[in-house]
């Protein structure tokens, strides 16, 4: 899952809270990557006041300085998740309202059907992709 914020967002820097605890609870399943087109001098600045405010570490992986990504996602408003199934096809596109735990296991049962559907093989089954 792709999450397009911005350090000026409120709702984006509130959401990572919650987007932290998904993370854990679905690393199996789910990799949450945070995209912003900011430096990295100015997310740093960020990140480190979030995670003193929240009295932890922010575990989900950052890309700063994005050009390309932006480009290919249309995306609308701040949050924005853009959501990639492994088989690389863009499958969905959301707010952050629709990120709780009940409809991500949804999704990704629904999501596991569809790239199987599609013919793309699990890794173990085959080492083709």
């Amino acid at each position: 899952m792709l999450d397009f914020w911005h350090t000026a967002c409120i709702p984006c820097i509130k959401a990572f809270k919650k987007l932290d605890s998904i993370q854990a609870v679905f690393k199996d399943q789910l990799q949450i990557l945070l995209i912003t087109p900011e430096d990295s001098n100015t997310v740093k600045l960020t990140i480190e006041r979030w995670e003193k405010a929240n009295n932890q570490k922010l575990k989900i992986p950052i890309i700063t300085g994005d050009t390309i990504l932006q480009q290919y996602i249309h995306k609308q408003y701040n949050p924005h998740y853009a959501w990639i199934a492994p088989d690389n096809v863009l499958i969905a596109q959301t707010s952050s309202s629709f990120v709780t735990p009940e409809i991500l296991s949804a999704f990704l049962e629904k999501m596991e059907y569809e790239v199987e559907r599609r013919g793309y093989l699990k890794r173990n089954n085959s080492t083709q992709r």
